[in-house]
């Protein structure tokens, strides 16, 4: 009852966003984009580099399994994890769970401590996305700011009064103390919750004893690396969008991280806006940044349907070799 009421609620914020975005939308030109202006060439190699972005929290991962004693097959280990975004795509956030429940079938790992190393990558990746993220705060303020409609004028133009980084970088500061000082008090008074925390210590102790931290930063930053060109060389599929750089990519890339925070499958709606208003603060016209957003949108959503299927049949494959031996 509890995942209809999600899955439910998850479509409710799509459908309602994605109403928003596309209400005076010419459906009609995305076929006519998809079969006449698409550069299908560019598509495979920004797919592959999505693909190669989720093989590598595969070996990621093993990194941090061998020190707490778990060891299982790398295979297996990039199939859970393909799974576990295709089951995402169903219920929002049941990925991370997901992948742990796949892992303890297939090899027998402990579910408690493959889910402290799933807590642990999360916050490394967070951390090379916040980096990210206050690189384009600092070098793009103003197409930042064009987010925020009551920062700009009846022209479009960024607005300086009302926002500047140093309001924002303040505001940051006091919800960060304010979320603080309520979870140390949460801590002290509910079970649960100190249960969690725990196992965020016992994520960060896998990265601490993994021996080869180098390799993980490594691994983390290449993640990141691949999903961003997995953006960026999309650009390139399309005329409308071919000509916009690193930049365009990096402020949507970014922006798109803040839409992935809403539970939508695989942030429908918010991704879309996101995006959409990206190119159009770069130039890119209303109705060709929004057919762009709804196009490879789509094309990330086959991806993953395609890379849970293989996932699916990598741990098929393991267990029936198990039933054999």
């Amino acid at each position: 009852m509890k995942h209809l009421v999600q899955i439910i609620l998850s479509l409710t914020i799509a459908v309602g966003v994605m109403y928003f975005v596309y209400r005076d939308f010419p459906f009609s030109s995305v076929s006519h984009t998809l079969l006449y202006e698409t550069k299908w060439q560019w598509v495979a190699v920004a797919m592959l580099s999505g693909s190669l972005a989720q093989a590598i929290r595969g070996v990621r991962w093993q990194i941090l399994l061998v020190p707490i004693g778990e060891r299982c097959m790398w295979r297996n280990l990039v199939g859970s994890i393909f799974m576990s975004f295709a089951a995402s795509l169903v219920i929002p956030r049941i990925g991370e769970v997901s992948r742990c429940a796949t892992l303890r079938k297939t090899d027998g790992v402990s579910f408690t401590h493959s889910l402290g190393t799933v807590v642990a990558e999360r916050i490394a990746d967070t951390l090379v996305l916040l980096l990210l993220i206050a690189i384009v705060f600092i070098t793009q303020w103003q197409q930042v700011v064009s987010f925020f409609p009551s920062t700009t004028d009846v022209n479009g133009q960024a607005g300086s009064a009302s926002w500047s980084p140093l309001s924002v970088a303040a505001i940051a500061v006091g919800v960060g103390l304010i979320l603080i000082v309520a979870a140390a008090r949460l801590y002290r008074r509910n079970k649960l919750f100190r249960s969690k925390c725990d196992k965020f210590k016992e994520g960060f102790l896998s990265v601490a004893q993994c021996g080869r931290i180098f390799l993980f930063i490594l691994y983390t930053c290449l993640i990141c690396l691949f999903n961003l060109l997995n953006l960026w060389l999309m650009f390139y599929a399309f005329d409308s969008t071919s000509q916009l750089g690193c930049q365009a990519a990096l402020l949507a890339f970014c922006m798109i991280a803040f839409a992935m925070v809403v539970p939508t499958p695989n942030g429908a709606g918010p991704w879309h806006y996101v995006v959409s208003t990206s190119l159009i603060i770069y130039g890119v016209s209303k109705d060709n940044a929004a057919s762009f957003a709804l196009i490879v949108h789509a094309l990330h959503v086959l991806t993953i349907i395609l890379l849970g299927f293989v996932g699916m049949m990598i741990v098929k494959k393991t267990n029936q070799v198990k039933l054999f031996r």
